[in-house]
């Protein structure tokens, strides 16, 4: 009757250790499933995120291209307008003074004179507004 006893008692022991073996099994799976689904999202977040900062980043190399663009457009015309008006100026200093070259070295002197305050006062802060244009187009 005891060993009949230890017997059973051994099978009920060897049950119980199949079942939360089982259990075990189950409980691994599960979380197996969990951490594969959290690589699936984690993976789905970081290309979401790259493929964000591509977007941004043609954005803002699109905004500061049009800037550009527009800015080198506005500076050709203002070339130009300026070529004009002072081959205009020249030629009417060299008919006021009789001599047409003086005219255009009068004109020349001019240039040169606002080259030179140019350089000595104000391409500091040129550049500086320059900077802070391209940085704000970039920012925003």
């Amino acid at each position: 009757m005891f060993k009949r006893r230890k017997s059973s008692l051994q099978a009920q022991s060897i049950d119980v250790v199949e079942t939360v073996r089982q259990e075990d099994r189950v409980f691994i799976e599960e979380k197996e499933k969990i951490i594969e689904q959290l690589f699936e999202k984690t993976d789905t977040y970081i290309k979401t995120n790259v493929d964000l900062l591509k977007l941004k980043a043609v954005g803002k190399t699109a905004t500061l291209v049009s800037s550009l663009t527009a800015n080198l457009t506005l500076f050709s015309l203002c070339f130009l307008l300026i070529l004009m008006i002072s081959t205009g100026a020249a030629i009417w200093v060299g008919q006021d003074i009789d001599n047409m070259p003086l005219g255009f070295m009068i004109v020349a002197g001019f240039y040169t004179l606002l080259i030179t305050l140019y350089f000595l006062l104000g391409k500091k802060m040129i550049k500086k507004s320059v900077r802070e244009s391209v940085i704000s187009d970039l920012i925003k």
